[in-house]
């Protein structure tokens, strides 16, 4: 099976061979996928590293590799690579090959620093630095991200990778009987008139869970309480909740 990696900040992955298709998620610069199928010229069908998120992409946006190499994953939104005289920004979840210099292929990137050294990473960084991002479905960084999105991108940045679907994410992780005993990082899952999963947040306590939803316009921190998720601005109920994971780290 061919073996490639991301060459641009952001890679869309559709669930069919054109942009007209639905965006399933993305992959971001410095991922490895691997190649299931090649559609015409522009198109390849590439299964992520996860093994769980499968699509379209570009295939222009991907670059041929031999063997999977050593990659630093990038834990901040300040980071850019320059390749020839460009400047290509980096979004957290991406990876690069070294700190100061790469190659890859025959192409040579160089990491402008911005507090690369010196930046600390936590679960409350990760909550400041992607409240208020735009809501995109299938995106995945500040730039635009959905609600499962939002919980990939998190755990990501803990070494562990979830599938890009609210109903799989739900599979994982093991049951928090009682909202009060909920920590930050806590997944809650929520059911929509049919009990069919459709949204995901983190709880960032028993009270107060970060998510990404499409009448917030984008991540926001709501009110949640063991009926579901109460808007903080209208006092409205909008989710009802299913149940609460707890995914170790």
């Amino acid at each position: 099976m061919e073996i490639m990696i991301c060459n641009v900040s952001i890679s869309n992955v559709f669930n069919e061979p054109s942009h007209k298709g639905e965006l399933h998620t993305q992959v971001l610069f410095g991922e490895i996928v691997m190649v299931l199928e090649t559609g015409n010229e522009h198109w390849i069908k590439i299964q992520t590293a996860n093994k769980e998120d499968i699509g379209w992409v570009l295939a222009t946006q991907f670059e041929c590799i031999a063997e999977i190499p050593k990659r630093i994953l990038v834990k901040n939104n300040d980071l850019y690579l320059r390749k020839n005289q460009i400047q290509i920004p980096l979004f957290a979840g991406s990876y690069i090959l070294h700190e100061e210099s790469f190659t890859i292929n025959s192409h040579q990137y160089w990491v402008l620093k911005n507090g690369f050294d010196d930046f600390k990473f936590d679960k409350t960084t990760f909550v400041k630095s992607f409240l208020y991002a735009p809501y995109v479905w299938g995106g995945v960084t500040i730039s635009g991200i959905d609600c499962s999105g939002l919980s990939k991108a998190f755990y990501k940045q803990f070494g562990v990778y979830l599938p890009h679907l609210a109903s799989k994410q739900m599979e994982l992780g093991e049951v928090v009987d009682f909202l009060q005993g909920a920590q930050l990082g806590d997944l809650a899952f929520f059911m929509d008139k049919e009990n069919e999963i459709n949204h995901v947040g983190i709880l960032i306590s028993p009270t107060e869970i970060l998510h990404a939803s499409s009448s917030n316009g984008g991540v926001d921190i709501d009110f949640i309480d063991q009926e579901g998720i109460i808007n903080r601005k209208t006092r409205k109920r909008t989710h009802s909740l299913r149940v609460v994971k707890r995914i170790m780290l």
